[in-house]
């Protein structure tokens, strides 16, 4: 059984189209039964179709159904609410006062406290 690609492959050496370094190194690994990369075998099907009046290849593929995919949660229909805020603002009032001298009284209050305190202890150690 013949390799078609070691058909070609001649067929483009002996008519003198493409690398002559690749085409041989393609030659002996066909000859060898050596591994041919797919790099190498499109290139010398691109040049078989070009030169060689080689018609593509057109590979059918099967056809595959699809399967109508269904989501594992259903998330609900989320509708967006739009809301609209309206700000008033007013300046502020600056009013000012002049504060209440609280200090006589807290004095008074905090001596008086503390002469209740030292009666007391007086009263205590004696």
């Amino acid at each position: 059984m013949t390799d078609p690609l070691l058909d070609d492959v001649k067929a483009l050496l002996d008519k003198d189209f493409g690398d002559d370094r690749i085409l041989k190194q393609i030659c002996r690994a066909c000859e060898n039964n050596e591994v041919i990369s797919n790099y190498e075998r499109n290139y010398v099907r691109k040049l078989a179709e070009k030169h060689l009046g080689k018609k593509p290849e057109f590979t059918q593929t099967p056809h595959v159904e699809e399967k109508q995919q269904v989501p594992d949660v259903v998330l609900p229909e989320i509708k967006p609410i739009q809301q609209t805020q309206s700000l008033q603002t007013e300046s502020p009032r600056i009013s000012y006062t002049k504060p209440k001298t609280k200090n006589y009284f807290w004095h008074r209050q905090f001596c008086s406290s503390v002469s209740y305190c030292c009666c007391n202890i007086f009263q205590w150690n004696h």
